[in-house]
């Protein structure tokens, strides 16, 4: 006869690992451009899983499966840049694409069943931006009134928060020298009415301008003899202004300017 003998088989069930679904392998973006990489893990056997990412950049989240980071325009290093550079970083579109200014951030997305984990590389690839001059100051603030023959006075203050050096231009109108290498200089108008000078200060990619308005009135200053004279009589000349006296006028045909500081 034959006999049955019942006999108990225990199956271990065999792990299997979990998997990450991510939007971006590979990310290219500009300094102060706010960006997300959404993470999706699942588990074959319905395993709770734990989402985590190593290497997380100073001022980034990552919450519910979203890495969000805006790059600061501290993340790459400034550096001086060519007539090429200025053109293909005029646009957001262009300095992303082809800008050589750059630096490269690996981020890795861990997702873990508590036994088995899975990692997944991404590549974050920040281009440098720059930030064009800022104005901070200028005086004179308002369009102020003065005579013909009285010193005004033109200054201001700028700085680059990319840390880049700054040249200064200031044009005073058709036909006149442009003056460069000076934050302030000193006008005398030689006629009456509503006088423009526009200052223009680069980093060598990037310009801001300022026009100061002067309201210049009929009325006259007397000015005594010149107490140096540069070569260009028409561009620097400097003169003692007395106010209160009768001295020598300003000759009506030029305009004199002199720089007090460089």
């Amino acid at each position: 006869g034959e006999d049955t003998i019942p006999v108990e088989i225990t199956v271990d069930k065999k792990d299997r690992a979990p998997s990450l679904d991510i939007n971006y392998d590979d990310v290219t973006v500009n300094e102060g451009e706010e960006f997300t990489v959404r993470v999706t893990a699942s588990d074959p056997d319905n395993d709770p899983l734990e989402l985590r990412v190593t290497n997380l950049p100073t001022g980034a989240e990552f919450q519910d499966g979203a890495f969000v980071w805006n790059p600061n325009y501290d993340t790459v290093m400034n550096s001086s840049a060519g007539w090429f550079e200025s053109i293909i970083t005029s646009t957001a579109y262009t300095n992303k694409k082809f800008s050589k200014q750059e630096s490269v951030v690996w981020l890795e997305f861990i997702g873990s069943d508590g036994e088995l984990e899975v990692v997944h590389p991404v590549k974050i690839t920040i281009k440098n931006v720059n930030r064009a001059p800022e104005i901070v100051r200028f005086s004179p603030v308002d369009k102020p009134l003065v005579k013909i023959g009285e010193p005004v006075l033109l200054e201001v203050d700028a700085i680059d928060r990319d840390g880049d050096e700054l040249t200064y231009e200031w044009n005073f109108g058709l036909g006149e020298s442009k003056l460069g290498g000076t934050t302030k200089v000193e006008r005398i108008f030689v006629s009456p009415g509503l006088k423009k000078v526009t200052l223009t200060i680069s980093d060598g990619e990037q310009e801001v301008e300022h026009t100061f308005s002067i309201r210049v009135s009929n009325e006259r200053v007397a000015v005594t003899e010149p107490i140096s004279e540069a070569v260009d009589p028409y561009e620097y000349r400097v003169y003692i202004v007395d106010h209160n006296g009768v001295g020598q006028w300003v000759d009506p045909f030029e305009s004199r300017t002199y720089v007090i500081q460089h």
